[in-house]
């Protein structure tokens, strides 16, 4: 089940293996999806395109400083 919170108006969004982007995402949204054993960082963009937002994280703590970085520049986000 996803879980959202909110940095800098922007919503991080918490999906895991079974749990789809398209399903539970909205544009604007930074996204946080377990991978296997990793966590990716996507962004959702305005048109809807949906684009990696860095590298595997092997952990959820440093894939949510990552998102966090990218909902500090919303400007990405268009």
């Amino acid at each position: 089940m996803p879980t959202f919170i909110q940095h800098n108006n922007i919503n991080i969004v918490t999906l895991y293996i079974n749990d789809e982007i398209a399903v539970h995402c909205q544009p604007g949204d930074v996204v946080l999806k377990q991978e296997g054993d990793h966590w990716m960082t996507y962004e959702v963009r305005a048109n809807g395109e949906v684009e990696a937002a860095g590298f595997p994280c092997e952990s959820y703590d440093k894939a949510m400083q990552m998102a966090k970085s990218a909902a500090d520049n919303p400007a990405r986000l268009k």
